[in-house]
C-alpha cells in the first residue's frame, strides 16, 4: 500500500512560510544574490517572444513575483512538503507527444536500449509525452561536440559535464539562457531550483545557461531524516585485528602501531592499508590542515597543500611506506583486483571510501570488514567535509536550435522537480518502493538488482546517466540510505561513527573558476600534476626526500600559475559572500 503522508499542519506551514517569503522577495532574479536582479529583462513583448520557436501569439511572460516561490534551502524538506510544492508547477499543461534530440557529451559505458525501453523513460514518456532521441559521445575529449560547433549543426539538447565544453557553448551562443526561458514560459520552476544553485551556475553575464547535476546543499538535507555526512573513513578487517588482541586504534600513533604488528603476525596480507585516493587529505586534516580551497581569516583563498598540515601528512604516508606497511601496488590495482583481495581477506585496513569493501557484497552481518572510529592526532581537531555539500556538475543545456522551447523548458522543469528526480532515481513508487516513515524503502527485487549495477541501469533505467540528469542531494539521502538490512547496518555505524567529525564546508565547494578561462586551465594542469607528486611523495626513500619531492611540486604548482588560480578563487568567494551565499 502507498503511503501518502500529506499533513495539514506541514502544508499549512508550508503555505505561510512561502508566502512570507514571497513578501520578502520581491523582485528576486535569476542571478539568485539577495533579491538582486542581475538578469537583463526583455523591453517589450516581441523581445519576451525571441526564443519561441512555435508560431502563433505565443504566451505572454509572467515574472517570477506572481509566482508561489519556495526555497528549499531555507524550510524543513520533506517527501510532503516537496510533492506539495510540484503541484504548482507548469509542466502538466502540455503533455501531448513531441520529440527532442539530444547529444549526450560522454561515452556511456553501457549499451543503450533506446528510450521508452526501460521502465524510467517508459513512464518519464508516460507522464510528459517527450521521446528523446539521444546519441553519445564516443571520446571524453569534447571532439564531436567541437565539431557541432564548427558545423553549426545543433540537438535540441546537450547533456555536458565538461566546463570547457559549456563555456565555448556559451561563448559561441550556441546554448539558451535558461533564466529568461523559466520566465517566459515557467516561472513556477524557480521553486524547484535552490537558491544557491542559482548563485553557483549564473554566468558572468548574469545568465543561468546549465542546471546542476548531483547539487547537495546542507541547508536542505541537515533535516532528512537519516541524511548521512560522511562516506569516507576507516574500515578494518576485525577478524584479524582482533587475532592481534584488539590494539588501540584511537590515535593515529596507535594505528600505525598495530599495522606494524599486523605485518609481523599476518605475513600473508597482501594490502595492510589500502586506499582510494583520499588518504592525503585524510592525513593532511588530520594534521589539523583545512579544506583543499581553505579560507583565511582574511577572505583569501589557498590551496592546503600550501600548509605545513598536509606536508606532515605526506610524511606520516611515507613513513607507512618506509615501514613496509604501504604496497605500492595498490596504486595500480584494477577493480577486479580489489574485488578478489576482498574476496579473500587479504585487506587489513582501507582509508577513503567505505564502498571499497561494501560493493563486493562484504557488509553481510558476518562481514569482517567494519567501520572504525577514525584515530586521532591529540591535541587536533579532526573534520571532514560534509558530504551532503556538493556544487554538483554541469548538466542539460537547451540549444538556440530547439524547435519548441517551451516544452524543453518545461520539460527540465518536470526533471528538476521532486516527482522527476524520484522518478529517475528510485522509479516508481508502489513498484519499485514504497514510503516507510518518510524514508524510501525498496522493493527485494530492486535490491537484488541493484548488485550489477550496470546492467541494473540498463535494464531497470533508474540512477543511469541517460534519465537521471537532475538528481540532488537531498533526494540522494532519502533514496540510497537505509535500502537494506546489511544497508542499515552500515550506514547507522557511519551516523554513529563519521557524522559527528563533518563540517559544513559548502562555500568551498562552490569556489570554482570560469568555464573556459584561463584558470581553468592552469586548474587542470596543476590537478595532474598533483596526482603525479603525491605517487613521488608516498614512495620517496627518505623522509627528507618526501619533503624534497613535496618542494618541488609547490615550486612546478607556481610555474604554472597556481597563485594565478588562487586569486581567482578568492574572487570567486568575494562574489558570492557579496550575493549572499
Amino acid at each position: 500500500m502507498r503511503r501518502r503522508m500529506r499533513r495539514k499542519a506541514q502544508i499549512v506551514m508550508w503555505l505561510v512560510s512561502a508566502c512570507l517569503l514571497l513578501a520578502a522577495c520581491s523582485g528576486l532574479g535569476a542571478g539568485g544574490g539577495s533579491g538582486v536582479d542581475v538578469s537583463p529583462k526583455p523591453q517589450n513583448d516581441t523581445e519576451e517572444r525571441g526564443h519561441d520557436a512555435r508560431t502563433g501569439a505565443g504566451t505572454p511572460a509572467v515574472s517570477r513575483e506572481q509566482e508561489l516561490i519556495f526555497d528549499p534551502g531555507r524550510y524543513t524538506v520533506s517527501p510532503e512538503l516537496m510533492k506539495e510544492r510540484d503541484k504548482q508547477l507548469s509542466w502538466k499543461q502540455d503533455t501531448s507527444p513531441i520529440t527532442f534530440t539530444v547529444f549526450y557529451n560522454s561515452p556511456l559505458g553501457y549499451e543503450y536500449k533506446g528510450w521508452g525501453n526501460d521502465p524510467i523513460s517508459a513512464e518519464i514518456k508516460r507522464r510528459t509525452g517527450v521521446t528523446l532521441e539521444l546519441t553519445f559521445a564516443t571520446t571524453s575529449d569534447n571532439s564531436q561536440i567541437n565539431t557541432m560547433m564548427a558545423s553549426g549543426e545543433m540537438t535540441d539538447f546537450i547533456i555536458n559535464f565538461d566546463r570547457t565544453a559549456r563555456g565555448n557553448l556559451i561563448k559561441q551562443g550556441f546554448v539558451e539562457p535558461l533564466d529568461k526561458l523559466i520566465d517566459l514560459y515557467a516561472p513556477s520552476m524557480w521553486s524547484v531550483i535552490p537558491e544557491r544553485q542559482r548563485i553557483i551556475y549564473t554566468e558572468a553575464d548574469g545568465h543561468l545557461y546549465t542546471l546542476a547535476n548531483w547539487f547537495g546543499d546542507p541547508q536542505m538535507t541537515k533535516e532528512v531524516k537519516g541524511a548521512l555526512r560522511a562516506n569516507s573513513g576507516l574500515v578494518m578487517n576485525v577478524a584479524d585485528w582482533e587475532k592481534l588482541g584488539k590494539p588501540p586504534l584511537d590515535t593515529l600513533d596507535q594505528y600505525k602501531q598495530a599495522l606494524l604488528l599486523a605485518k609481523e603476525k599476518l605475513p600473508n596480507q597482501r594490502f595492510l592499508v589500502y586506499e582510494d585516493g583520499q588518504m592525503d587529505q585524510f592525513m593532511a586534516r588530520l594534521h589539523g590542515a583545512g579544506h583543499p580551497k581553505t579560507i583565511g581569516d582574511d577572505g583569501t583563498v589557498h590551496m592546503n597543500y600550501r600548509d605545513d598540515a598536509y606536508l606532515q601528512g605526506i610524511k606520516f604516508i611515507n613513513g607507512l611506506y618506509r615501514d613496509g606497511l604501504l604496497n605500492p601496488e595498490m596504486f595500480s590495482i584494477q577493480k577486479d583486483q580489489v574485488a578478489q583481495a576482498v574476496a579473500n581477506r587479504q585487506i587489513f585496513s582501507t582509508w577513503g571510501y567505505q564502498g571499497t569493501t561494501k560493493d563486493h557484497g562484504e557488509y553481510s552481518e558476518d562481514s569482517p570488514y567494519q567501520l572504525m572510529s577514525i584515530p586521532q592526532v591529540p591535541g587536533i581537531t579532526f573534520e571532514w567535509q560534509d558530504l551532503t555539500g556538493s556544487a554538483g556538475g554541469s548538466s542539460a543545456m537547451i540549444t538556440t536550435s530547439n524547435k519548441n522551447k517551451e516544452r524543453a523548458i518545461r520539460f527540465l522543469e518536470f526533471m528538476q522537480s521532486f516527482e522527476g528526480q524520484t522518478l529517475t532515481y528510485v522509479g516508481i513508487e508502489g513498484e519499485h518502493y514504497e514510503w516507510a516513515d518518510g524514508l524510501i524503502q525498496r522493493t527485494p527485487e530492486i535490491e537484488e538488482a541493484r548488485a550489477d549495477f550496470t546492467k541494473f541501469m540498463q535494464e531497470y533505467g533508474m540512477v543511469s546517466q541517460i534519465n537521471n540528469w537532475a538528481a540532488s542531494g537531498y533526494v540522494d539521502q532519502l533514496g540510497y540510505y537505509w535500502s537494506s538490512r546489511s544497508g542499515m547496518k552500515v550506514y547507522k555505524q557511519i551516523e554513529e561513527l563519521w557524522n559527528g567529525n563533518t563540517v559544513d564546508e559548502f562555500i568551498n565547494s562552490a569556489l570554482t573558476v570560469q568555464a573556459g578561462s584561463p584558470e581553468q586551465v592552469i586548474e587542470a594542469k596543476i590537478t595532474d600534476l598533483h596526482k603525479q607528486a603525491k605517487m613521488k611523495m608516498y614512495l620517496a626513500k627518505s623522509e627528507q626526500e618526501a619533503e624534497i619531492e613535496y618542494r618541488a611540486f609547490i615550486a612546478e604548482a607556481e610555474k604554472i600559475g597556481l597563485a594565478q588560480l588562487e586569486a581567482a578563487y578568492t574572487t570567486r568567494y568575494q562574489q558570492l559572500k557579496a550575493m549572499g551565499f
